[in-house]
């Protein structure tokens, strides 16, 4: 089982007997924030993907965040 059915079926599994605060969980990954700028720095795909180079432009925190994750 991986993970993250795992955590699916927990949830399932589980009935609080208070109402809780709902609560998003993401991955802070492209799911929230843009990489179009890397993908523009590097020619759309023109370049051959290069982890390394992809790696140290992640690692300087300038991705922004998508305008819809800030509306959550």
């Amino acid at each position: 089982m991986t993970p993250k059915l795992f955590a699916v079926k927990l949830i399932f599994m589980l009935k609080p007997s208070i109402s809780l605060p709902k609560t998003w969980i993401f991955d802070i990954d492209e799911t929230t924030r843009s990489n179009i700028q890397y993908y523009a720095d590097t020619g759309f795909g023109v370049e051959p993907y290069n982890a390394t180079k992809f790696g140290e432009w992640v690692y300087l925190g300038k991705a922004p965040a998508l305008p819809e994750s800030l509306k959550i």
